[in-house]
């Protein structure tokens, strides 16, 4: 374990479990922009942040789903530098019939520094049918929610194990300039009206891949 210093930039790659099959979900980088207290090593900084990632992700997957963990790295890191977080695993708070789990609702990231080609995008995967209006968009309750979570993303302060600690953390747009690597403080989430896919969330001829 090492400590957490205000201007790291860590990748943090969340997981969720549908239908007792684990999938990546997304792939975050954060970057520390203040610290409370110190000596704060990073699997504490993760637990907490596993913590408020799950409180805004739960909501959104179905009740037969479960948000499972967190894996961690300084970026740049080798991929054996990964930590694991699995502090906060609880299940889904969406009711209604799942549609296909690689059907998803997409969330573009925008930076005012960076390129016009290098925008960013995440995932919501497995809406339920009640999600979708009749021209198969997002209906209106579903994208606010999608925009109230997109926009709590984009700061995160987190409490940490030990009286007085806290972090708070800047989601970045991560892209690579002139052959190096460069981050740019995401300022804008866009939910598409559309639905997009992810194939790799498909059950066919997939084999469970534990987080542990």
């Amino acid at each position: 374990m090492a400590f957490v210093l205000v201007g790291d930039v860590y990748r943090i790659t969340t997981y969720v479990r549908f239908d007792d099959r684990q999938n990546q979900l997304n792939v975050h980088y954060y970057k520390c922009t203040g610290s409370i207290g110190t000596g704060i090593v990073d699997q504490d900084a993760m637990n907490g942040v596993m913590g408020v990632l799950s409180g805004l992700y739960n909501p959104l997957i179905p009740t037969l789903s479960k948000f499972h963990g967190t894996k961690w790295a300084k970026d740049g890191a080798v991929l054996l530098a990964e930590g694991l977080s699995i502090s906060t695993v609880s299940s889904g708070g969406r009711t209604g019939d799942s549609l296909p789990p690689q059907v998803c609702a997409v969330i573009s990231q925008r930076a005012s520094g960076a390129p016009i080609g290098k925008r960013g995008r995440y995932y919501m995967p497995s809406p339920t049918e009640g999600d979708s209006n009749a021209e198969a968009e997002l209906t209106t309750d579903y994208r606010a929610s999608l925009t109230n979570f997109a926009a709590a993303m984009l700061f995160l302060s987190t409490v940490v194990s030990g009286a007085g600690k806290s972090t708070s953390w800047q989601k970045q747009l991560r892209y690579k300039t002139l052959g190096a690597i460069a981050y740019q403080d995401v300022t804008l989430s866009i939910v598409r009206n559309n639905f997009g896919t992810q194939r790799r969330r498909s059950t066919i001829n997939r084999a469970d891949a534990p987080l542990v």
